[in-house]
């Protein structure tokens, strides 16, 4: 009993037809019809109708290829006419073109006169970047001697600089604390 129950429970599991396997939804309406066990597995929307989206039949595909073949044919005439009708009314004159033709060399003057630009504004940042590597080497090429000669030099000129500052900032706030005296002894005239 037990070995009979296997087999069955085994095919439970796997579908015995398709709708592949049927070939045409008129084969899958004879299977239903003699197994409407078969149906579930047959209908997949539930509708009642087995394999209505599966493979058309032989005489179903040739009426598709008809139709497509005519509808095709149809919507390429429609275009040709509409494409035939379109150049008629749209014919440039030579004038028209001349214009055209003039706008769009202006157009290609004024990119190839951007691009020079570009080229020329790199080739400067090149030379600049050629010059500062040409520094680095020469840096890096010094002796000790010659770098505690530059850092003299440049110490020498950070001096300057903060004498120079240094003077800037008293006679900033030098004339700033008379502009501030004045004020106070011209408020005073005027307020009182």
């Amino acid at each position: 009993m037990l070995l009979a129950w296997v087999p069955a429970a085994a095919s439970a599991q796997e579908p015995r037809v398709s709708c592949a396997s049927l070939g045409s939804q008129e084969a899958a309406e004879q299977a239903v019809s003699v197994d409407p066990s078969l149906l579930p597995l047959l209908d997949r929307d539930g509708d009642g109708v087995p394999c209505e989206s599966g493979v058309p039949s032989p005489s179903q595909l040739g009426v598709y290829i008809v139709v497509g073949a005519v509808l095709v044919g149809v919507g390429s005439l429609a275009l040709l006419g509409l494409q035939r009708r379109k150049s008629r009314s749209e014919e440039e004159t030579l004038e028209a073109r001349v214009a055209r033709l003039q706008g769009s060399l202006t157009d290609a003057a004024g990119v190839v006169a951007e691009i020079e630009r570009e080229v020329a504004s790199r080739q400067e940042l090149l030379a600049k970047l050629e010059e500062d590597a040409r520094r680095v080497r020469a840096l890096t090429g010094m002796d000790s001697a010659e770098v505690d000669a530059v850092t003299q030099a440049l110490n020498g000129q950070l001096a300057q600089l903060e004498k120079r500052s240094l003077r800037g900032s008293i006679v900033l706030s030098s004339i700033f604390y008379v502009l501030g005296i004045v004020s106070g002894v011209l408020t005073n005239i005027f307020v009182s």
